[in-house]
């Protein structure tokens, strides 16, 4: 999935570290949008992307969502972990 909606072409890159039928963790380790808004003269908005993922994958039904840190926060990389309940 990752490689069709996000992939080197459009900025993004990724390092997949676990997956199978239980677990999903990936690292983004490249994510355009903090250029984009250091070319628009508003880097402040990065951390609204990040704080959209929680509201987006934090609701799944029988699937949690955690992460430590993410680019636009002043992390290395962006960390998206999924797994059952």
């Amino acid at each position: 999935m990752l490689n069709t909606m996000f992939d080197e072409k459009t900025g993004f890159e990724f390092k997949e570290i676990e997956y199978n039928n239980k677990k999903y963790r990936v690292d983004v380790l490249k994510y355009p949008y903090v250029k984009y808004c250091e070319l628009l003269g508003c880097k402040e908005l990065t951390s609204t992307f990040c704080l959209s993922d929680g509201y987006v994958y934090g609701n799944m039904c029988d699937i949690a969502f955690e992460r430590k840190g993410t680019i636009g926060r002043g992390n290395d990389r962006c960390e998206f972990y999924f797994h059952r309940n």
